[in-house]
């Protein structure tokens, strides 16, 4: 028998009654109540049999009404060649097409988007994901009808069939499940149907609980026979007769933040060679607070550089890409762009790869672009600084957000004003025998499950993290920039309180030493070394001694040496100015310059060798009662800023590992505290 007469025979059995044949059309269609003989079976070169509903059902619908597989069409398989046997639109809410997923046989799915001219780009880079069957879901949440989330294409088609609104996610139970879908079904009854298999049991109880925590009703389920949704179905079951998996799925598995941490950093020292244990820190506790970006008054940037290529920055963020909330990867992005995919209450994470193609001058400018993007960047480091434009189709100006955790990735430095805002890792290449993980598409499943656990867990402390005024060991920017990091380290509790803030001594303290200052601020520390015990100086004395300062600009200041005219523009913004004076008390009275004049500006400009650290909270570090949240019998850390730091917690170092039984960290290089060593 052949693929066209198993089919055919299939329809008889099913009494799809022949017609007369009509353009083709000869078989009325099981998978719509079809009246005209809309479909036609012919057998194709290569044996196979081809299927046409002229009312637009597919093929997979119409197999499905007949009991029949995709194997089914074919002689012998496809003679080993992929055959692509369906496609499943995935549209924004307006039912535009944004992508498609492809399935083929043997199985096997791959993903395109239009290319706008009629054709295909097979990746998704850059495209918004969305929920299948978007516009019905939008349609019955707003009727308030129930919405079965499934683990696929087949299965929603199925569950449609059986006339219930169904949607899933691009990839099934690898799928990356968005807080916008939760939201969205937060707003009406869901039910997750859950495969029959552990992962499919995990990731239903993940979604659930995330659904539940935006005040959503959920039903967690799974099918009475078979393996998923369209077997349950298929065996004539309904839907009333799907079995409830758990009583209670809206409760989310409690998590130990230190241990949860713990794992994150250990995933990131597993695939990236960090420049010191500090660096990892940082990293991690930035990675967890991109889960919390409501709670946050400073959306803290991430500054990744180095020297030259090949240093593991596009690695590390492609693992950011992998762990952090709601990820929007781009190489260049128009600042229009930008402002509206960020949104008011719940922001991606921006991570930017490439920037010293953007920011970087040309004859000595940046371009207008990239001038506006760093006004944005900069903006939305802190809430409440729009982006506002005039809408000429509206007549009016539009508010556009752009409040938002970024990390920017680049060959050199970042703007000054970006760095001010960021914590600043500089990335080195790796030595002969340091060894890193390669990362795969294989792995990401993994790391998504581990990014859901902490999104979850970090989501459960919203309130909290929103609340606590943490003890900080820096001042002014530094402290804005740091917060989010060490409220999630007080949060997590254990070791974390103290590894932060050493993180963040050492690293601000790096950061300052290694950033250039502007040419005002080099001078005024230059100015306080040549100066010394005198009281006053001439300006041609200052000048001098200012040329012979060895690796300072003066002596060659844009093509010659720095001269009186240019030392009093630079000084002119503090406030200071020259005036006659004699040197020593007793020489000529000349033009120049008194220390008294100098004093008060070095004091406010000039950072001190040790920041003093703000008082303590209360006398306890904001965030300790959420430590006890976690674990209630583990060791509340005292973080007071009037307190010596605890010693380092052992912290595992790899995350397949069994952890040491001394509870000691495995290995600590001595020259640096911070690095946990394998």
């Amino acid at each position: 028998m052949t693929p066209a007469e198993r089919v055919r025979a299939a329809l008889e059995a099913h009494g799809g009654h022949q017609a007369t044949r009509r353009q083709g059309r000869d078989w009325l269609c099981p998978a719509h109540d079809d009246q005209q003989a809309s479909l036609s079976v012919a057998e194709g070169r290569d044996g196979r049999a081809v299927l046409h509903c002229h009312a637009g059902c597919s093929t997979e619908d119409v197999i499905a009404r007949l009991g029949l597989g995709w194997a089914d069409l074919f002689p012998q398989g496809p003679n080993g060649k992929a055959e692509l046997v369906a496609t499943y639109d995935y549209t924004d809410h307006q039912g535009r097409l944004l992508y498609q997923c492809v399935r083929y046989f043997p199985k096997a799915f791959k993903r395109r988007r239009p290319d706008g001219r009629g054709g295909w780009i097979w990746n998704l880079k850059d495209t918004p994901l969305v929920l299948y069957r978007l516009p019905r879901v939008v349609a019955a949440v707003q009727a308030g009808q129930p919405v079965y989330l499934v683990e696929g294409e087949k299965d929603a088609h199925a569950v449609e069939r059986a006339g219930a609104t169904a949607t899933t996610v691009l990839g099934g139970v690898n799928g990356i499940w968005q807080p916008e879908f939760s939201r969205l079904l937060a707003k009406t009854r869901a039910v997750v149907v859950a495969d029959d298999d552990d992962p499919g049991r995990q990731r239903a109880r993940r979604i659930a609980a995330a659904i539940a925590d935006h005040g959503g009703q959920v039903d967690l389920a799974g099918p009475a026979a078979g393996k998923d949704a369209a077997d349950h179905l298929a065996a004539g079951l309904t839907l009333a007769d799907l079995q409830p998996l758990d009583q209670q799925p809206q409760t989310a598995p409690a998590e130990d933040g230190a241990a949860l941490l713990e794992e994150v950093y250990g995933v990131l020292e597993r695939y990236v060679v960090f420049p010191s244990g500090k660096a990892a820190v940082a990293v991690t506790l930035w990675v967890a607070a991109s889960h919390a970006q409501p709670a946050w008054e400073h959306a803290t940037r991430l500054a990744i550089k180095s020297p030259v290529k090949r240093y593991g920055k596009s690695r590390l963020l492609d693992l950011l890409e992998a762990l952090c909330h709601d990820p929007l990867l781009t190489v260049n992005i128009s600042p229009a762009a930008l402002v509206r995919t960020i949104g008011e209450s719940d922001p991606p994470t921006v991570l930017v790869d490439e920037t010293d193609t953007v920011f970087g001058k040309r004859r000595g400018e940046r371009s207008d672009q990239a001038e506006d993007l760093r006004g944005i960047l900069n903006a939305g480091h802190q809430r409440g600084r729009p982006y506002i434009r005039w809408d000429p189709a509206a007549r009016q100006a539009e508010r556009c957000p752009t409040f938002a955790m970024a990390a920017l990735a680049g060959i050199g430095d970042l703007p000054d004003t970006i760095e001010d805002r960021a914590v600043v890792v500089t990335m080195r290449r790796r030595a002969p025998g340091e060894r890193v993980a390669p990362l795969r598409r294989r792995d990401l499943p993994a790391l998504a499950e581990l990014r859901d656990r902490l999104h979850a867990f970090i989501r459960a402390h919203l309130a909290e993290l929103e609340a606590v005024i943490p003890a900080m060991p820096v001042e002014d920017r530094a402290a804005d920039v740091w917060e989010p990091l060490v409220a999630v380290a007080d949060l997590a509790g254990d070791g974390w309180p103290g590894l932060a803030r050493d993180a963040c001594r050492t690293l601000t303290t790096d950061a300052a030493a290694d950033t250039e200052s502007t040419a005002s601020e080099r001078l005024l520390a230059d100015l306080q070394a040549v100066f010394g015990d005198a009281g006053a100086l001439y300006t041609t004395t200052l000048l001098d001694r200012l040329h012979k300062r060895e690796e300072a600009p003066w002596a060659d200041w844009y093509g010659k040496g720095l001269d009186a005219r240019g030392l009093a523009r630079l000084l002119r913004p503090y406030g200071v100015r020259s005036k006659s004076v004699r040197e020593g008390g007793t020489g000529e009275a000349l033009k120049g310059y008194a220390v008294e004049d100098l004093h008060d500006v070095w004091r406010r400009y000039l950072p001190s060798a040790t920041q003093p650290t703000h008082p303590a909270h209360d006398a306890e570090s904001a965030g300790q009662g959420c430590v006890g949240n976690v674990s209630d019998d583990r060791a509340r850390s005292d973080t007071r800023a009037d307190q010596p730091e605890r010693g380092y917690v052992s912290l595992v170092s790899d995350v397949t590992d069994t952890p040491p039984g001394d509870g000691r960290l495995p290995g600590v290089d001595s020259d640096d505290p911070g690095r946990f060593t394998r």
